[in-house]
């Protein structure tokens, strides 16, 4: 317990307290005060002696078990993990600084020319978000810390076939439900294997583009209108 009870976390401070838990246990894995194989204390325990709950304690571990620094042993607890991400790192970085470069004369193909084309306005940025910009929810309302929580509990609990390739048509639950959705709410009769899930309305267009037309087709869009659906025309060679 003597490396925990160094731990300070400040109560006024703008970053979280399970934040502040996560950097103080990271910290002391990387200086090896907590070495491999370590065992970490309870979480009722470790949440007794700093006077934190015990949902900021377990989501701090379940960041550190999701980062690779602890890892879990059924019925004895959470120990510091053998191999930490850092040194996997640093033989990744040796090995790629000995790989061949890219030649610099590589030039791209015609299509890599005409995606260069496009004016910056219609490829997007990074700005600040907006209110009521459409597409995106109410940010300052999203309640991060529980969303960080279950991803971490659903990650350590998932089978193993929810984390590889799934359906390039979507997660077929879903989209069943879409269509008893769509059959209900809209009248519209359609099977789940005519529903396809996209990662948002731009990725939809871009599909559409590419399916349904060909190279040097036309398409009228509006004017003014959304330039998403026109930098996805012109992506396509519309």
């Amino acid at each position: 317990m003597g490396p925990f009870l160094t731990v300070q976390l400040d109560r006024r401070s703008r970053q979280s307290l399970q934040r502040q838990l996560y950097a103080a246990l990271r910290r002391a894995i990387l200086e090896g005060r907590l070495g491999p194989g370590a065992r970490l204390p309870a979480t009722r325990l470790l949440a007794e002696d700093l006077g934190i709950s015990r949902n900021t304690v377990a989501a701090a571990f379940e960041q550190l078990w999701a980062e690779g620094y602890v890892e879990g042993r059924v019925g004895s607890g959470t120990y510091v993990a053998s191999k930490l991400p850092e040194d996997l790192l640093a033989v990744c970085g040796r090995q790629a600084s000995e790989r061949v470069p890219f030649p610099k004369t590589l030039k791209p193909s015609e299509r890599g020319r005409m995606l260069a084309a496009i004016p910056a306005a219609l490829r997007g940025g990074h700005e600040a978000p907006r209110p009521f910009n459409p597409g995106l929810a109410a940010l300052d309302r999203f309640p991060r810390e529980l969303w960080a929580r279950l991803s971490a509990r659903l990650v350590r609990r998932a089978p193993a076939a929810l984390l590889t390739y799934g359906d390039p048509a979507g997660y077929l639950p879903l989209r069943r439900a879409i269509a008893e959705y769509v059959r209900a709410a809209r009248g519209v009769r359609a099977e789940a294997d005519q529903i396809i899930v996209t990662a948002g309305s731009q990725q939809g267009l871009d599909l559409a583009a590419r399916v349904l037309l060909d190279v040097h087709d036309t398409a009228w869009v509006e004017d003014p209108g959304y330039l998403g659906a026109r930098g996805a025309l012109l992506a396509a060679g519309i």
